[in-house]
């Protein structure tokens, strides 16, 4: 998505470390998926917008396309949004 719109850079950079996004969880809103030596491989950003849970960013490093965690993320996303949406 990210080369159709020319930020290749983003499309082609690597995940961020965990110690990275540490300060983004301790807010709640981010999801994580992780390999077996602890580095991001997939995340889910939420961020608030007029009150209301608003995803943020969704990113899938490419050797982990196609096994479904992008989905599980986003089921799980979803669920955070519906249990921590703010009403006005």
């Amino acid at each position: 998505m990210y080369r159709q719109v020319d930020i290749a850079a983003v499309s082609d950079g690597e995940l961020p470390t965990v110690e990275q996004l540490l300060p983004t969880a301790r807010d709640g809103g981010l999801l994580v998926t992780v390999d077996d030596d602890d580095r991001p491989v997939a995340l889910v950003l939420n961020d608030w917008v007029d009150a209301r849970a608003h995803l943020d960013q969704a990113s899938v490093g490419p050797a982990f396309a196609g096994h479904g965690i992008g989905r599980q993320l986003m089921a799980a996303a979803e669920q955070w949004g519906r249990q921590q949406t703010r009403r006005p």
